[in-house]
C-alpha cells in the first residue's frame, strides 16, 4: 500500500497524519502529544476494522493487532458485533491465515460472551473449523478447545466442547491428534476422578496405544505428552492403573531394540533418531515414574541402561534429573555405580548436566556409604573427579571450570586429609599457575582458601599463605603478580586481618 493510499484511508476516518520526513524530533513529539492529533481507542478500533475488511487477503498483521486489542481492552456491544461479523467472515475465508485468525478469535471472544451467545454464534464457527480441510486449522481449533472451556459451565463443556474434542483425537492427521490430546489432558482437572477414569482416560490411552501399535515416527511425538498426563492425573488414579508403568516399559523395549546395530538406510536412520528421542524422554520422565511406583527391579534395570546409553542426548537427560532420582531413592550410595558411569564418560555435555547438583549428589553419597565401603568409594571418586576436571580444562569454558571447582571444594571437605594433601592440593595449585582463563585462576585461588578455612588441619601440613607470597608475589611474570593482588582482595574478604598483616602486608 502506498503513502497516498494511507493518506486517503486516514482522511476518510478523519485522522490527521503529519508528514514523516518534515520537522525536527521535538516538533514530531509535540505533534504526537497534541490532543487534536491524539488517536482515540474507538477511532483506532474502527480504522483497524476497516483495514481488515478492505484487505481480506493481506490482513494477517492487522488481525493479530486486533487480537491484542480484544484481549487487553474493554469493547462495547457495537464493537463486539463487528468482531463477531469479522470472525464469521474469516472462518469461511479461502485464506488459511484468516481461518487461523478465526481460531484464535473464537477463544478470545468466549471470555466476553455469555453461554447463550456462545451457543448461538461461536459454537457453529467452532463446528465449521473442526471440519476444515486444512489439517493445520483443525489443529489450531483443537488447541483452543481448552481456552473455550474456561468460562462455561461443566454441563456446556461435557455436552458441547468435549464431544468435538474427542472426535478430533481420532483425526487422520497426526498434528490434529497431538493438539487434541494436549487439550484433552488440560481438561482433566475440570472433571472428577470417576468421570476421568470412565470417559477421558480410556480415550487418552487409546491414542497412546495406537501410536505404540503403529510404531512409526509419531511415537516420540505422542510420548512427549506422557509426563504431562502423569502430572495432571491424581497420583492415586495412576498408581491403581498398571497401564502407565507397562507403557513406559514398552517404550523402553521398542526404543532400545538394536541400539548396537548401525543403521544404513534413511528409513532406519529416522527410526534411530526417533528411538533416541524416546529414550531421552524416558530419562526425563524417570523421576515421575519413580515417585508414583517407587523403586523396583524393572525401573532400576531401565536406569542402568539409560546411564550407559550410546546416544549423548539420552545420557545428558538422565544426568539432568539424577539428583531428583537420588532424593526419591533416599539412599544415594546404591546409585553410585550409575553415577560413576556418567562421570567416567568424560563428556563435557554430561558434566554440564551434572554440574548444578554434583556437589549435593556426591556429599549425600559419601554420607550414606557404609564405613567399610568408603575407601573403595574414595578411590573411584578420585579417578572420576580428576577425569572430569581434565575434560573441563580442555574445553576452556572458564565459567564451567569455576562451577566445578566450587563443587569440588564442597565435596573435598568430606575427604580424608591425606587424600586432599597428596592428590587434590597439587592439582589445584597447578591450575592456579597454568590455567589459561584469568577468572579461572582467581576463583580457583578463592576455592582453595575456602578449603583451608573449612579444614584447619590442612594448614598444619601446608602453609598456603606463604605459597601465595613466594610463588605469586615473587613470580617472574606480571600475570602472577596481578593474580597475587587479586588474592589479597580475597584474603581481606575471607580471612582474619591478622593473617593479611602477617603474610601479605609487608
Amino acid at each position: 500500500m502506498s503513502v497516498n493510499d494511507n493518506t486517503e484511508d486516514n482522511d476518510n476516518n478523519h485522522l490527521a497524519l503529519s508528514h514523516p520526513l518534515i520537522g525536527s524530533q521535538v516538533n514530531q513529539i509535540e505533534e504526537v502529544n497534541d490532543l487534536k492529533n491524539r488517536l482515540s481507542f474507538n477511532d483506532f478500533f474502527y480504522t483497524l476494522v476497516a483495514k481488515v475488511s478492505n484487505n481480506p487477503d493481506k490482513c494477517n498483521v492487522w488481525n493479530y493487532v486486533l487480537l491484542d486489542m480484544i484481549e487487553n481492552n474493554v469493547i462495547n456491544e457495537s464493537m463486539l458485533s463487528d468482531v463477531l461479523r469479522m470472525t464469521t467472515d474469516a472462518t469461511r475465508s479461502e485464506s488459511v491465515a484468516n481461518r487461523e485468525f478465526s481460531c484464535h478469535m473464537v477463544s478470545k471472544l468466549s471470555r466476553r460472551l455469555n453461554e447463550r451467545v456462545f451457543m448461538d454464534r461461536i459454537l457453529p464457527l467452532v463446528q465449521y473449523l473442526c471440519q476444515d480441510l486444512q489439517p493445520s486449522i483443525r489443529a489450531h481449533i483443537s488447541r483452543q478447545m481448552f481456552v473455550l472451556s474456561q468460562n462455561f459451565s461443566l454441563q456446556i463443556i461435557k455436552t458441547q466442547i468435549l464431544p468435538k474434542l474427542m472426535d478430533m483425537t481420532n483425526d487422520s492427521e497426526l498434528i490434529v491428534r497431538i493438539a487434541s490430546l494436549e487439550s484433552l489432558i488440560d481438561l482433566i482437572p475440570k472433571f472428577d476422578d470417576e468421570f476421568n477414569k470412565q470417559i477421558i482416560l480410556p480415550q487418552i490411552i487409546s491414542i497412546f496405544d495406537f501410536a505404540l501399535v503403529e510404531n512409526d515416527c509419531s511415537l516420540s511425538l505422542i510420548f512427549m505428552n506422557f509426563a504431562k498426563l502423569c502430572q495432571t492425573l491424581p497420583k492415586n488414579v495412576i498408581s491403581r492403573e498398571k497401564w502407565f508403568l507397562d507403557y513406559y516399559c514398552n517404550i523402553f523395549l521398542i526404543s532400545n531394540d538394536f541400539q548396537m546395530e548401525p543403521k544404513v538406510s534413511n528409513f532406519e536412520r529416522d527410526f534411530t533418531e526417533r528411538d533416541a528421542q524416546c529414550r531421552a524422554l524416558l530419562a526425563l520422565y524417570f523421576p515421575i515414574l519413580l515417585q508414583i511406583y517407587g523403586s523396583n527391579d524393572t525401573l532400576f534395570s531401565i536406569l542402568n541402561f539409560l546411564c550407559c546409553d550410546l546416544d549423548i542426548s539420552v545420557v545428558r537427560a538422565i544426568s539432568s534429573v539424577f539428583n531428583e532420582i537420588c532424593i526419591l531413592m533416599k539412599n544415594p550410595f546404591i546409585l553410585y555405580p550409575q553415577l560413576s558411569k556418567l562421570m567416567s564418560q568424560r563428556n563435557i555435555i554430561v558434566i554440564k548436566a551434572l554440574s548444578p547438583s554434583l556437589a549435593t549428589i556426591l556429599i549425600n553419597t559419601i554420607k550414606s556409604t557404609p564405613i567399610d565401603k568408603k575407601n573403595e568409594l574414595f578411590v573411584d571418586l578420585i579417578q572420576n573427579l580428576i577425569g572430569c576436571e581434565n575434560t573441563i580444562c580442555l574445553n576452556l569454558d572458564w565459567r564451567l571450570q569455576i562451577k566445578f571447582y566450587e563443587n569440588l571444594i564442597q565435596v573435598l571437605v568430606h575427604f580424608p586429609v591425606n587424600i586432599i594433601q597428596t592428590v587434590f592440593l597439587p592439582l589445584l595449585l597447578n591450575r592456579i599457575l597454568t590455567s589459561r582463563p584469568i577468572p579461572s585462576r582467581i576463583e580457583t585461588s578463592r576455592c582453595l582458601l575456602i578449603l583451608f578455612l573449612n579444614l584447619p588441619v590442612l594448614s598444619e601440613v601446608f602453609n598456603i599463605y606463604q605459597w601465595f607470597v613466594t610463588t605469586l608475589c615473587c613470580g617472574q611474570s606480571w600475570s602472577q603478580r596481578m593474580l597475587f593482588i587479586n588474592v589479597c582482595y580475597i584474603i581481606i574478604e575471607l580471612c582474619d586481618e591478622n593473617i593479611f598483616i602477617s603474610y601479605f602486608l609487608e
